[in-house]
C-alpha cells in the first residue's frame, strides 16, 4: 500500500476555472483514492477562437479526499471535454479506467490508464481511435482490466452507405490489442466478450 503523504494538494489546472469545468463523475479506486472525471462547457458562437484540444476532460486523481494528479488524454487524442465518459474497475490486481467520447460526428477514441504507484499512467499505445462515439468499454475476459468494443465502417463506398462493425480490443500490459471483428447490426449492443472475426480493414 503507498505511504500516507502530508504533501500539499496538487493544484487544479488554470482551465478548470477559465472554462467552466464541472465534476462528472467520480469511481472509487481503493486504498482511498478516488477518480473524477471534470468535464467543460461547450463554448457557444461568442467565445473567442480556440484550440478543441485546450478543452480535453481531466481526471483528478484522489487520495482520502486530497488532490495527487491531474490527468489528461497522452498527446495526440484529440478528446473534447463535454462528450467525455469515465469507466473504472477496481477489482483485480490493479485499479484502472478507460476514457471514452466523441470527437465529431463520424470519430471517437478510448484511453486506458492504470493506477501505478499512486499515479494515473497510460502507455504510449494506450489509446485506439474509431469512427463512431458509440465506443464501450468493458472487462470483456473477467481478468480485472477494462478492455473496449469500437465502432468503426470499412467506407465501402463511403461512411453514410458503409458497413459497419464492432471491433473488440484487449487491454494489457499498458496497450489495446485488437482481437477481431464482426458485424454489427443496425445499432444493435456492444459484444460482451471478445471476437474475433476477420476485420475489413487493416
Amino acid at each position: 500500500m503507498p505511504a500516507t503523504s502530508t504533501a500539499p494538494a496538487v493544484a487544479a489546472p488554470d482551465r478548470l476555472h477559465r472554462w467552466g469545468y464541472h465534476p462528472a463523475q467520480s469511481a472509487q479506486l481503493g486504498q482511498g483514492y478516488t477518480a473524477t472525471l471534470w468535464t467543460a462547457r461547450a463554448p457557444s458562437t461568442s467565445d473567442e477562437a480556440l484550440d478543441m484540444n485546450t478543452l480535453t476532460p481531466i481526471v483528478e486523481l484522489t487520495r482520502d479526499g486530497r488532490a495527487v494528479q491531474w490527468w489528461t488524454p497522452p498527446a495526440g487524442v484529440r478528446a473534447i471535454s463535454w462528450l467525455g465518459d469515465l469507466t473504472c474497475l477496481a477489482t483485480g490486481a490493479e485499479a484502472n479506467c478507460v476514457l471514452t467520447g466523441g470527437t465529431g460526428a463520424h470519430s471517437g477514441y478510448v484511453v486506458g490508464t492504470t493506477l501505478r504507484d499512486g499515479r494515473l499512467t497510460s502507455g504510449s499505445h494506450a489509446w485506439v481511435v474509431s469512427d463512431s462515439a458509440d465506443d464501450v468499454a468493458a472487462d470483456l475476459n473477467r481478468d480485472g482490466y477494462l478492455d473496449a468494443a469500437l465502432v468503426d465502417s470499412d467506407y465501402d463506398p463511403n461512411y453514410a452507405t458503409g458497413h459497419q462493425f464492432w471491433m473488440t480490443l484487449r487491454y494489457t500490459g499498458d496497450v489495446f490489442i485488437r482481437t477481431g471483428c464482426v458485424a454489427r447490426p443496425s445499432h444493435g449492443p456492444a459484444p460482451r466478450a471478445f471476437v474475433h472475426g476477420a476485420c475489413p480493414i487493416p
